[in-house]
């Protein structure tokens, strides 16, 4: 959202934070958590699906903490693209879906004219851009040690209210509440990049996997001993933002020397991914699908399928996120960019 050196590092990791996004709507969001009649008829699969969640559920907060590590330069012309972002797919699969011939309801038209609001990440990213001025000067004027007291209290708050105690509010991480945590998680970590960087990437990822691989195996085996599955795949479980702090690290310390250029250019277009894929009139037709697979061809089959239907969409995601590009720096430099200079409005 805003202009910053693209490093490509960083660049990739959008991409396969976004990845493991369309990976997770793959698996609980479509054919539902997995329970003890799950356990119990198809253990490996049901550990597999258990393992899948748990590796793809870091996906959302390592894209929030990719904006906290940069620091959101909050302007006009950035939130007004986003903005235009979140109309243009919105309306552009609207489009699409009636040119096709798709079955589009009332509820459906409504729900793409209604700017995003039925994807949560939308008014929780736009809420943390509005308030980004204020988060950096928080940053800016607190010293270290005091910001890294006040993320202690705020993880083990959230833990206690966003995990354990699920009240509305909170939303298991569903919420501005924790993009704001998240984007000063990720600020603090800049600021103790020293540290950081004495610990190899191969150290950091070995760790995200032992943080992932333990609660699985803790979920499973309480699904078929107790029945009970402890829940830790949720975006404000301290598992969840552990894992998160180790696998944005890991990117952190890996160079990129090679398609740096095709990794940034579809890098861009990452929102796109998460705008289209859930989309009132595509969501029906997803979930319709991939159960159709997993009840027909089994658990081996519908994880290839998954793989291949996630590339397929960041791929189409892309594509048709290049036109949104041209259009709107034809717009911002054609209409909005002079109507706001002239009344000072571009900061």
């Amino acid at each position: 959202m805003n202009k910053t050196v693209r490093l490509s590092n960083f660049e990739l990791l959008r991409i396969i934070a976004m990845a493991m996004i369309v990976l997770l709507h793959c698996n609980y969001w479509m054919i539902g958590s997995v329970g003890t009649i799950d356990v119990a008829e198809n253990p490996s699969g049901s550990f597999w699906r258990i393992l899948a969640q748990q590796i793809c559920i870091v996906g959302a907060n390592v894209f929030v903490m990719i904006s906290g590590w940069f620091g959101i330069n909050a302007k006009v012309k950035g939130g007004s693209n986003f903005l235009y972002q979140v109309v243009y797919h919105s309306l552009a699969v609207l489009l699409v879906a009636w040119l096709v011939g798709l079955d589009i309801s009332k509820a459906q038209i409504i729900q793409s004219l209604s700017l995003g609001s039925w994807n949560w990440f939308v008014p929780c990213y736009l809420g943390l851009y509005i308030l980004s001025p204020v988060l950096n000067a928080y940053v800016n004027n607190v010293s270290v040690k005091t910001q890294g007291k006040l993320l202690l209290c705020f993880l083990v708050f959230e833990a206690l209210y966003g995990w354990i105690l699920k009240p509305n509010y909170f939303s298991g991480g569903y919420s501005i509440i924790s993009f704001i945590g998240l984007y000063l998680l990720a600020r603090y970590l800049r600021l103790r990049e020293e540290n950081i960087n004495q610990h190899s990437a191969l150290k950091y990822f070995l760790g995200y996997l032992i943080i992932i691989i333990l609660p699985a195996w803790v979920s499973f085996l309480g699904l078929k001993l107790t029945g009970h599955g402890f829940f830790f795949v949720a975006y404000s479980s301290p598992i969840v933002i552990i894992a998160s702090v180790l696998l944005f690290l890991c990117f952190s310390r890996i160079k990129i020397n090679i398609c740096e250029k095709i990794i940034n250019w579809g890098a861009s277009s990452m929102f796109a991914v998460i705008m289209i894929h859930v989309h009132p009139i595509i969501a029906p037709y997803f979930r319709s699908f991939m159960i159709g697979v997993y009840t027909n061809d089994g658990i081996v089959k519908y994880t290839f399928v998954a793989v291949a239907v996630t590339i397929i969409i960041l791929v189409i995601s892309v594509l048709l996120d290049q036109p949104r590009k041209y259009t709107w720096n034809k717009i911002w430099e054609g209409c909005l960019h002079p109507f706001l200079s002239k009344r000072k409005l571009t900061d």
